[in-house]
């Protein structure tokens, strides 16, 4: 039975909260967000346990979080995250911790080849604990939080401490701790991206696609209105409408009534209501004179997908040695490092994995041999 979580949301409290805190060696650490609720989403709860005590601290009402920025940057500290990535991101762009000695429980899972690797899954096995997962969708940004969230929230970092002692004990008798390493440190380097504008959310749209000048006009000038009724609303994009509900529009450029009720597009009671505005943006930016210049991905050369194909048989037939999955033998951004750079020498792949030696002592000679077979 857990004790209740100890809410902080005044300044004293953290100050104490954090006085706990830098007595420990271990942490659990979690945090909730509200992105499916607002135009730019935040952290609003973080999520802090000890071996003895659970808190819940209150970033939207206490406005200075500094005093956890020493915990959070020590390296005698080991912070305990399950999925630590977007935890990591979001910390780091709400109040620009710096975050070293990461321990994550479900990379943790996936070196050592688990089938379930997430947390609610991991708690059922393990403690016979159900979680709510509709708790996962909740709206974290209002107040008061009711006690079941409470109650799932503090579930969510109360039981790392002891997750990890089991799973940290599997990586050493499994010889896998120096490859959970490499990506603990990985993790603490990962870096939140630039701020999201309309032109970087049109660029996505049309990623991949063939679209001509007066389609990119109209795709912009579509994101642009989005973004602003999201931003007026404060509403994340999605509940204005979708992308490929613009992709709909930039493909089909509907001028009429008639034109955007042909398009096909389902569900069409949903953006209906957007329909006359969309018609004039849309007529509006077909005489846009601006000259959009698309930047085309050139091919790769055959050379190219020869080492690609080679690299990821090799790395398959390794992962199925180990039993875990593919990215785990090679992430994939350094796998696609090493097929474009194209290695002559080990030197030259050592500087490529220079931030998992671990792989590169163990499989580098390997993998200069599979790129230049």
């Amino acid at each position: 039975m857990m004790t209740p979580a100890e809410w902080v949301d005044t300044p004293d409290a953290l100050v104490k909260a954090v006085k706990d805190f830098q007595s420990e060696s271990i942490l659990g650490i979690d945090t909730e967000s509200n992105s499916l609720y607002v135009y730019k989403e935040q952290v609003c709860l973080i999520q802090i346990s000890t071996p003895e005590n659970d808190y819940l601290i209150d970033p939207l009402a206490i406005k200075d979080l500094s005093p956890l920025a020493p915990i959070f940057a020590s390296r005698e500290i080991e912070k305990v995250f399950h999925a630590a990535e977007y935890d990591v991101i979001c910390l780091k762009r709400d109040f620009k911790f710096e975050i070293n000695n990461i321990f994550d429980t479900m990379l943790a899972a996936r070196i050592l080849g688990h089938k379930n690797t997430g947390l609610g899954s991991i708690l059922e096995e393990k403690y016979a604990i159900i979680a709510d997962k509709k708790y996962q969708r909740a709206n974290w940004g209002k107040r008061p939080v009711n006690n079941d969230m409470l109650k799932y929230a503090q579930m969510d970092s109360h039981f790392l401490i002891e997750i990890r002692a089991q799973f940290h004990q599997e990586l050493t008798e499994h010889n896998r701790m120096a490859i959970a390493q490499e990506d603990f440190s990985r993790l603490s380097n990962i870096e939140p991206p630039n701020a999201a504008s309309y032109e970087q959310d049109a660029w996505k749209i049309a990623s991949g696609q063939s679209y001509q000048n007066k389609q990119i006009s109209v795709l912009m000038a579509l994101c642009k209105y989005r973004d602003k009724l999201a931003h007026d609303r404060n509403v994340p994009l999605f509940k204005i409408f979708p992308n490929h509900f613009i992709q709909t529009l930039v493909e089909n450029m509907p001028v009429n009534r008639e034109d955007f009720y042909s398009m096909g597009y389902s569900p069409i009671k949903r953006v209906e209501g957007y329909m006359q505005p969309i018609l004039s943006i849309i007529i509006e930016a077909k005489q846009n004179k601006n000259n959009y210049h698309v930047q085309h991905n050139h091919r790769p050369e055959w050379d190219f997908f020869k080492r690609l194909d080679a690299m990821r048989a090799w790395r398959k037939q390794k992962a199925i040695e180990l039993k875990v999955m593919s990215d785990i033998i090679l992430p994939k951004d350094v796998l696609m490092e090493i097929t474009h750079q194209n290695p002559d020498t080990l030197d030259q792949l050592a500087s490529i994995m220079q931030e998992i030696p671990w792989r590169y002592e163990n499989f580098g000679e390997q993998i200069l041999t599979v790129i230049h077979e």
